[in-house]
């Protein structure tokens, strides 16, 4: 009987997402938080030398930083969509990246005209639900890529979200906790800064 045509039946998962943009989306996305995550640290960090020459150095720069970051963000998801259509839960990239899309596209039209409140109320719940829909394909790649540990993390990181939406809400009737929202926030932006850098290190060790 004749071979199969599709050659890439025959290649293990690691280097069919090897063979995709997936490695170098997720390196992007990866530089892109580091980026913001500096240019923020210049910010608080600049009011405190007195010299208001290199404070608006900063803030100019930081403006640009954020701008390239978001541009960064935008491309690295895209590429992401490159996924192997054998990967499971390969649609959640596509949610993630149509929902980012809306979410821009209500910034914008924000900053053009005054958008009611409800309008900037959905944006936010738009921007969780791609937040979330990414994180539950960085879970996918990493089952994948057989890195559970990886995909832990990601679960990890879901969990926390959960629990700083339920803080924030609670909140609003007891501000004490708006410290338990700020914790459960900074604690999900460093496991989130982990798991990026770690998957791309495995993947570009595949």
């Amino acid at each position: 009987m004749g071979k199969p045509s599709n050659s890439r039946q025959n290649i293990n998962p690691a280097k069919q997402l090897k063979q995709t943009k997936v490695p170098t989306g997720i390196s992007l996305l990866f530089a892109s938080l580091a980026l913001t995550t500096l240019s923020l640290i210049l910010l608080i960090i600049a009011p405190f030398t007195g010299n208001s020459g290199l404070i608006a150095v900063v803030v100019f720069g930081v403006l640009i930083a954020f701008v390239l970051a978001q541009l960064m963000a935008v491309v690295g998801k895209l590429l992401c969509l490159t996924a192997p259509k054998e990967m499971a839960g390969r649609a959640t990239i596509y949610i993630s990246v149509i929902f980012d899309l809306i979410s821009i596209s209500i910034n914008v039209l924000n900053r053009i005209s005054t958008l009611p409140k409800i309008v900037s109320d959905l944006q936010t719940m738009i921007a969780a639900i791609a937040y979330v829909s990414f994180l539950l394909f960085l879970k996918q790649v990493a089952e994948f890529i057989h890195k559970n540990n990886l995909a832990k993390d990601a679960e990890g990181i879901l969990l926390i979200g959960i629990g700083l939406i339920v803080t924030l809400g609670l909140a609003t009737i007891f501000p004490i906790l708006a410290l338990l929202t700020l914790l459960f926030f900074l604690i999900g932006v460093i496991r989130y800064y982990k798991l990026l850098m770690n998957l791309s290190e495995a993947m570009q060790s595949l």
